[in-house]
């Protein structure tokens, strides 16, 4: 397995507002809402200029990481695609409070 970054992307936003960032490959937006000792999040990662998509709902603990990712995604470029076809595309997220 090869592992590239495709495009490093960070977006901040207070609770209960989005965030949308467009970068040169991938467009990422989110809504979190503070809730307690977590963070709920609506996430959600499309290709600029093409087709495919991530998207989901996360509960995820304040300075924990989450890898939220789809195996076999075709929303990679076709100049980082694995010579067998098979894909995996990752999101990383880590809720932090603002300090």
């Amino acid at each position: 397995m090869q592992l590239a970054l495709l495009e490093h992307l960070s977006a901040r936003s207070g609770s209960g507002d989005a965030a949308k960032l467009d970068g040169r490959r991938f467009m990422v937006s989110q809504r979190a809402v503070l809730q307690g000792d977590r963070v709920l999040a609506d996430l959600m990662l499309n290709r600029i200029k093409a087709e495919g998509h991530l998207e989901g709902r996360v509960a995820l603990p304040l300075d924990q990481t989450l890898v939220f990712g789809q195996a076999g995604i075709q929303m990679l470029p076709e100049d980082v695609l694995d010579r067998s076809g098979e894909t995996t595309a990752c999101y990383i997220v880590r809720a932090r409070a603002a300090r």
